[in-house]
């Protein structure tokens, strides 16, 4: 006597569809396969979102967005049925919607013009498939892939470019940020024109001009002593905020 059937068959299912992470971003193809290796498979069953049940024969396309359940089991000439088993999967609306990228600097700012080290943030935002990747440059530098923060620490102007990709592909316009970085010594020339004069101190608020834009400087209150008119002093100082000066004749930067 021959070997008596006892076992089920095995039915495995594949997904077929354009995805977008673990979601699809289209129409799904579900192909079910089922192998039994004594009597042979008799046939399939597969239900659809808790529709009715039917018998399977070919791959067929789930279309409609949303989340799908697919139960299925077989049946095989020996009469053993397998157990149900399932596979779920999610439909999304297709992304066609490029990523948002912001740039955020951080630094000491005096009238516009950042007087210290600036730190430079990205953050790219995309609330379909995702961001797959951020890519920036410095001014004509090359473009590099951004993972952190950066420091920029040199005189001068800056323009930072960027854009993001997600993981659809779609990518967005390159945008940029525009900043200058003035870290340079200023000397005060403070002159005394009404006599003699003891004790200067800091008072109300004064703001200096060049030929660049506006500054404004801070000092502790201090006393410089008895000058006589027309004598002068020099002081020196980072920009550091608010000049409260009386009796200023000008400023220059060092080296002028």
């Amino acid at each position: 006597a021959g070997l008596q059937d006892t076992t089920p068959p095995l039915t495995t299912y594949a997904l077929e569809g354009e995805k977008e992470g673990d979601l699809y971003a289209g129409p799904v193809t579900v192909t079910l396969n089922a192998t039994d290796d004594m009597s042979g498979v008799n046939y399939t069953m597969y239900q659809l979102d808790g529709g009715i049940w039917q018998e399977y024969n070919n791959p067929f396309v789930v279309s409609d967005y949303g989340g799908h359940i697919v139960w299925f089991y077989s049946v095989d000439l020996a009469g053993n049925v397998e157990s149900e088993k399932n596979c779920t999967f999610t439909m999304i609306t297709p992304d066609i919607t490029p990523p948002v990228t912001t740039c955020t600097l951080d630094g000491e700012m005096v009238s516009g013009i950042y007087i210290s080290d600036v730190t430079a943030t990205l953050t790219a935002t995309d609330d379909m498939s995702g961001v797959n990747y951020t890519m920036y440059k410095i001014n004509d530098g090359v473009w590099q892939e951004y993972s952190s923060p950066f420091v920029v620490s040199e005189n001068g102007t800056y323009t930072i470019y960027f854009y993001s990709a997600d993981n659809a592909k779609n990518v967005e316009p390159e945008k940029n940020i525009i900043f200058i970085i003035d870290l340079s010594d200023v000397v005060l020339k403070v002159a005394f024109m009404f006599g003699q004069i003891r004790n200067l101190a800091i008072i109300n608020n004064f703001i200096v001009f060049d030929a660049v834009s506006v500054r404004y400087f801070s000092f502790s209150p201090f006393d410089f002593g008895i000058y006589d008119s027309g004598e002068q002093i020099m002081v020196s100082n980072k920009f550091i905020g608010l000049l409260t000066f009386r009796f200023i004749f000008g400023f220059f930067k060092v080296g002028s």
